[in-house]
């Protein structure tokens, strides 16, 4: 657009019939559809609702999880060590 000459407004254009003639008259009319709501054909008219989108899952939890197994597994194997450390003494006390 260079110029104000350049807009060009509803008078510039072949004009229709306002509000148009499938407004009234008929018992599909636009008007008897939205006064009667008779949607029958056409898309629901309701607005869609969307649900909230859910909250981010915290990457950490399954590392922690991870870090808690590991500490169970730990304290297992430092037990594990003690009664062979404990069946290591006996023998040896046993042979000398």
């Amino acid at each position: 657009m260079l110029s104000f000459e350049d807009i060009k407004g509803h008078k510039n254009f072949q004009s229709t019939a306002c509000p148009g003639t499938n407004w009234e008259g008929v018992d599909d009319s636009l008007r008897n559809r939205i006064v009667n709501d008779v949607w029958q054909g056409y898309p629901d008219p309701q607005p869609t609702v969307t649900p909230p989108p859910q909250p981010p899952v915290d990457p950490t939890i399954p590392l922690l999880e991870e870090i808690r197994l590991l500490k169970l597994s730990n304290a297992t194997l430092t037990q594990k060590v003690i009664e062979l450390q404990n069946k290591i003494d006996q023998i040896k006390g046993i042979i000398q």
